[in-house]
This record gives C-alpha cells, structure tokens and sequence, in this order.
C-alpha cells in the first residue's frame, strides 16, 4: 500500500512537472502568435527573466582557461577582446534589468520573408500599458551602448523603435518619418497573421532554456532553396553535393536549437514530416562528414591532409545526431555520457568552447568594425549628396588654383558637412595641402575616413576613396558635374571606395578609372579589399554595398556613370 502510496505521487509530480513545462512553452507560442505570418522562417527568443550573458560567458571562458593559463594570463587580442565583451555584457545586462521593470519579460527577434525589403524585425511585448512604463521601456531600446554618438545617429535614422500592439517593436526605416506609431501601425497591418503550431512544437522544445532559435519551413524557403541550387549548379563542379531542396524543407520542418549557460543545456531538435524525410537527413550528414574527410585528403599534403580530415571526423562523430522515427536531436548531456573524457562534467565542452567561442569573439569584433567601416561610407555619402544640394554641383575630386594645381583633396572640402568645422575653418584652401601651414594638419584625420579594421595604419591615413576618371562622378582636374550627369543611375553608380592608406589630404589619394575597373587588390593604387576578401562601396545615392570575393561585380560598369549600363 504505501509503495502505491509513493508511486501515485511520483506520477503525479510528473504530471505536473510536464504540464508546467507544456504551459511554458504555450506562454511562449501566445506572445510570438500575434506577430506570425506566412512568411515567418525563424523566430530568436531570449527568456529576459532568465538570461544571465555575462555569467554564461565568464563560465565559457572558464572553462577552456586550463588549455591557454599562458595566453589568458597576459595581455593580448584575445584578452583584450574577452574584457570588452565583459565590459559590453555589464551594459547590456543592465539593460535587460531595466528591460524587466519596464514590464518586458520576453524579447523576440523575427525573420519574416513576407516582406523582402524589410525581413527582420524585433518585439518586446510588455505587461504593462502604463504610459510612463512604455515610454521607459521605448527609451531603452531606442539606446544602444555600444556604438558611438554618430554612429548612433545613424542608426536612429534606419531605424523605428515604438509602441504597438501592447509591445515595443523595432524596424527597419524604410523612409525617414517622424511618426513612428503611425508607421508601425501602416507595417504590421499590411502583413496576414497566421497561427503556425510547428512554431509551438519548437518552443516547446526549447522550453527549458533562456535562449530559443526555432526555424519552420515555408513556401518561401522552397523557392529560396529551389533557386539557389540552380545558381550553384551552374558554377560547374561542386566540392559537395547539393540535394534536391524537398528533401531540406521536408527534413527541416522545424528546428529548434536551445541553450542556457546556467543549467549547462545545448541541445538541437529537428522534426522532419516523415521518418523518411529524417534518415535522408541522417544520409545527407554521413554523404557529407565523407565528402569533407575526401576533400582534406586531397587538397593539403600527406601529413597536413590526414590531420584536416581526422579533425574533420572527429567532429563529425561528436556532433552526430540521433532519429528517433521523425524526430533528430543532438543533446550535449548524452554526447557527455558518450565522450566523458572529451566532455567535462562541470559545463559545456572545452572543445566545444575553443572551437566556437574563440573565433565567434574575434568574428564579432570583425563584424562590429566593418558595420563601423560601412557607417563612415554612409556617413561621407550623404556629406557628398549634401554639398551637392548646397553647390548644385558634386565635390570635385580635388580642388585646383587658378593655374590647374591640385589644392586639396575632396574630403577637406566636405569637412563642413561631416560637422568638422572648426577644422575646417583652419585649414588654408587657398595653400596647397603640404604647404607649410597646412602641414599641421597632416596627422588630423578625422575618424571618418579611416577603416576601423586597420589597427597599424598612421594618424593622418585615410582609407576612403573617389574614383577618378572622365565618364566618373569625379572627373579629373577639378571638375565639377551636376549628380544629374549620373545618367545610369545613382544607384547603380559607384561613388567611394577603399585605397590603400593614403594622406587624407593629398589631392592624388585616389583610384584612378583605369585601376578601379581591374578589381579589388590587382594593382597598386587601385581598390583594396578587407582582409576576409569582400569589399565595401559607397554609390553615389548613399547607399553602401558590400561586396564578396566571389560575386561577380562588372566594375567598369559600376564606376561609370553614363555608359547606359546598370547593375
């Protein structure tokens, strides 16, 4: 008797223990509900409640400490760079506090292909309609702490951050407007909400975990895929095999990925709509675990080949997931069970950690100084558009005396409109740039045109361009051209590019026509390409492109503005 005594009980706090999870996960479902449309292909959820950054970081870097006491001991990038992620994690922390008392328990970031233009949006659903409370919780986000003064400036101007719908919603700004609600209320009405449970399924998933990423196939998706094999398959021979795209989309019907640092769970669950549809994924992953391991051997030396390709299937074989019938999971307690020497008992993997989180640091500094190189773009752009609108004449690519000797470069001469005036009143324009009074102003170049990446160029380099040429937005010898001479377009125009580090004020610190149109890094004085192979350009309406080594970009046709061709 009382062995069924205990037992009932035992299945009673079961009962409750799964329907508490199963409510979560509702919880969840509900709040993301209003906002879900057909197009809806990810949704990222952080459990604001529960998200702990900082301590989940610290304990990362913990953890791989015993490998590197050396490096993690002295000063250098990588140190440098874990204390300014702790440093930007104490802020956002902060925020998330704030975030909190404002009412805001959830944040959710959407991808949503409905709309192409504008895909990506955030909410943060509040609790409270308390107009002071909103208008915090509005503030909050509208402020972020780790770009500068003008880069936030910038950014208030791509994006709209207001109240709607009981949440604070954050888009991007298609248009300049003033009226933030008004435009929030004209976005979301014109997107068809729809219920969509396999978003559920995936939340449920996640449940237990302060950060959720679940991913369900759509319509859009298929097409995407369907498209983009098309466009691989007519590059020739392929490294690996691309498959048909039913078998992703039915194979990754929905994927839910959770993690949370405080109770040491990483966990993947995928839901395929048919046991057939899993194992094709389950053969899609060994195909390619045999594919890679076929590729290190042939493309590196004996030695150096076996090693990539025992790497390679080691961590195909710790990463292997498992099906279940429809359903594919990887968990890192089982893997742990598995691996426990590879895997430590007090969190998550070393390997794991070294692997990942030492590259995704520097990854996210690369990616934060780009976004940061391409504002400057953004910033010299509309500099230019606004001398234009001033003159009734773009800035020449440098300005000349009465005799036709370059003076100056064209970025002394929009200084006024980058809010360097006071700099700008000292220098001398009626002195060449390296006469004797305006030397002093050699070592003075304003952060704007320079390439944040590049952490051993000189005080006075520039790194932002013009091209120079006769059918160019800049022509040579201090001419000048209305922007309505842009015949092709402005936005199908180059404007600005990357030089090699140049004296901002020269007059030559160009690229000249006949270089440009060879490509990035293929001669000397031409355009240079980030140390990752892409490259970043300014068209003549501001807008700012970047570039990849392997795209295929006509630049005698970009850097021409009347030859009748466009992009």
């Amino acid at each position: 008797m009382k062995r069924k005594f205990v037992a009932v009980w035992v299945l009673f706090f079961c009962v409750c223990f799964s329907l508490g999870r199963a409510q979560e996960g509702e919880r969840v479902y509900e709040k993301a509900k209003p906002w879900i449309t057909g197009g809806t292909t990810c949704i990222l959820h952080l459990d604001l409640e529960n998200l702990e950054p900082k301590q989940g970081f610290e304990s990362g870097v913990e953890l791989f400490r015993p490998l590197f006491p050396e490096t993690l001991s002295t000063e250098n990038n990588l140190t440098q760079a874990i204390d300014e992620i702790k440093s930007g994690l104490d802020v956002i922390e902060k925020k998330i506090g704030d975030i909190r008392k404002a009412g805001g328990r959830d944040f959710f970031l959407f991808v949503d292909l409905i709309s192409p233009t504008a895909p990506v949006f955030a909410v943060v659903p509040l609790d409270t309609q308390d107009a002071s409370a909103v208008a915090e919780a509005a503030r909050i986000m509208e402020a972020l702490p780790w770009t500068t003064r003008e880069g936030q400036k910038a950014i208030d101007e791509d994006v709209v951050v207001a109240y709607y719908n009981d949440a604070i919603v954050i888009l991007p700004a298609l248009f300049p407007t003033d009226d933030k609600e008004g435009y929030a209320k004209s976005f979301f009405e014109a997107r068809f909400r729809v219920e969509n449970p396999l978003f559920l399924k995936g939340f449920s998933s996640a449940e237990d975990c302060s950060i959720k990423v679940v991913y369900v196939s759509n319509s859009f998706i298929q097409g995407a895929l369907t498209t983009f094999k098309q466009f691989l398959e007519m590059g020739g021979d392929l490294a690996l095999t691309i498959p048909n795209p039913s078998i992703i989309t039915r194979g990754l019907e929905t994927v839910a990925l959770g993690i949370d640092w405080k109770k040491n769970t990483l966990k993947l669950d995928v839901y395929s709509r048919s046991e057939k549809a899993a194992a094709n994924i389950i053969n899609l992953y060994h195909l390619w675990r045999e594919e890679l391991v076929n590729i290190a051997l042939e493309s590196a030396d004996e030695n150096g080949g076996a090693l990539q390709a025992d790497t390679i299937d080691f961590w195909f074989e710790i990463l292997k997931p498992t099906r279940d019938g429809a359903h594919i999971y990887w968990d890192f307690k089982e893997n742990a069970a598995e691996y426990p020497i590879f895997f430590q008992n007090s969190g998550l993997p070393v390997g794991l950690l070294v692997g990942l989180i030492v590259p995704a640091v520097q990854e996210a500094r690369d990616s934060a100084r780009t976004m940061q190189f391409m504002n400057c773009y953004k910033q010299c752009g509309l500099a230019i558009l606004n001398y234009e609108a001033r003159h009734q004449k773009l800035p020449p690519a440098y300005s000349v005396d009465a005799e036709g000797k370059p003076l100056h470069s064209w970025r002394v001469l929009i200084l006024p409109y980058l809010g360097e005036e006071e700099l700008y009143r000292q220098i001398r324009l009626d002195e060449p740039w390296d006469s004797e009074w305006n030397q002093q102003f050699h070592d003075m170049c304003p952060a704007v045109f320079k390439d944040p990446r590049c952490s051993d160029a000189e005080p006075g380099d520039a790194m932002i361009a013009v091209v120079v040429g006769e059918s160019t937005p800049f022509p040579p010898n201090g001419e000048q051209i209305s922007i309505a001479l842009v015949s092709d377009g402005t936005s199908n125009t180059v404007s600005l590019v990357q030089c090699e580090p140049m004296c901002w004020m020269d007059p030559a610190s160009n690229v000249p026509y006949e270089n440009a149109v060879l490509g990035p890094d293929m001669v000397e004085g031409g355009i240079v390409a980030g140390k990752n192979g892409e490259t970043i350009v300014g068209m003549c309406d501001g807008s700012v492109w970047r570039i990849e080594e392997d795209q295929d970009f006509d630049w005698a046709t970009g850097c021409n503005r009347e030859d009748g061709e466009a992009f």
